[in-house]
């Protein structure tokens, strides 16, 4: 028995194009907020890192006669760096004496700490200095500025992405509403990753045997039939591949009275078995 009305099914274009818009608005906005945090915290890396280097460049060397602190690792499966809290001491050229603190990262590896250190400070301020362990530092130094500035052109590019899955969702959309066959399919799971919804189920052009995966932009309309569930779904010959499956509350399909009281008995009968 199928559950929906023949094909054509009109669309309420003015509830799916708000909803859209609304969907867009909301990812677009959170993606920009997001890649412009990463952004602002690469530019403050990155001025402390160069910095670094013009001190080292215009500095003059001084002589390290003690440094003490401590090192903190981090290890997950995104960052895995060491963090540096020293405090040094030190002589310039005159003999003074000075310390001074200095915090600093590396990423993926650690420093030699066994290796001679050295040290340059600015001739007009002697208070401050750096070292080579962060002007020399390499790649490891400049890891969290090189990885934080990748991961917020890739939190950027969600924009035009997110674009581009709306538009071709509402042309799915448009089709299957045409000419869509609609299928039934054996949910295995249904969840929710990162807020966004999806639906794993069996494929029936695998012989109901092969599992798929597909996240959705609502919950999917579920059915429960012979002691399992079944999600809705509607398939466009314009478009063998993809799926469209019909949310829980109908939309954005516009249904007659008549048409909604129809799917109603129909669902009440099978929730009712």
């Amino acid at each position: 028995m199928k559950l929906l009305p023949s094909r054509p099914l009109r669309v309420d274009n003015n509830l799916s194009n708000k909803e859209s818009r609304r969907k867009l608005w909301l990812s677009t906005i959170l993606a920009l907020v997001m890649a412009l945090g990463m952004f602002a915290f690469a530019a403050a890396l990155g001025k402390e890192l160069f910095e670094e280097r013009a001190l080292w460049s215009r500095g003059v060397a001084g002589e390290v006669t003690h440094i003490s602190g401590e090192a903190t690792e981090t290890r997950n499966s995104i960052i895995w760096d060491y963090k540096y809290d020293l405090r040094v001491s030190y002589r310039d050229s005159a003999g003074n004496g000075h310390n001074g603190n200095v915090k600093f990262t590396y990423m993926f590896s650690k420093l030699n700490e066994d290796a001679p250190v050295e040290l340059r400070y600015d001739p007009k301020s002697p208070d401050l200095f750096v070292l080579d362990w962060q002007a020399k530092g390499g790649l490891p130094r400049w890891g969290m500025f090189i990885f934080i500035f990748i991961f917020g052109l890739a939190i950027f590019s969600i924009i035009p992405f997110t674009i581009r899955k709306n538009r071709k969702l509402k042309a799915l959309l448009e089709k299957v509403a045409q000419d869509g066959e609609e299928i039934w399919l054996e949910v295995v799971k249904l969840g929710y990753v990162n807020g966004v919804p999806f639906i794993n189920y069996l494929d029936p052009r695998a012989g109901g045997k092969g599992k798929k995966k597909q996240m959705l932009s609502a919950p999917p309309l579920v059915v429960p039939r012979d002691g399992k569930e079944f999600a809705i779904a509607l398939r466009s010959p314009q478009e063998p591949k993809h799926l469209y499956f019909v949310p829980n509350d109908l939309g954005p399909f516009a249904f007659t009275p008549e048409e909604k009281q129809t799917i109603a008995r129909t669902l009440a009968s099978y929730r009712a078995a």
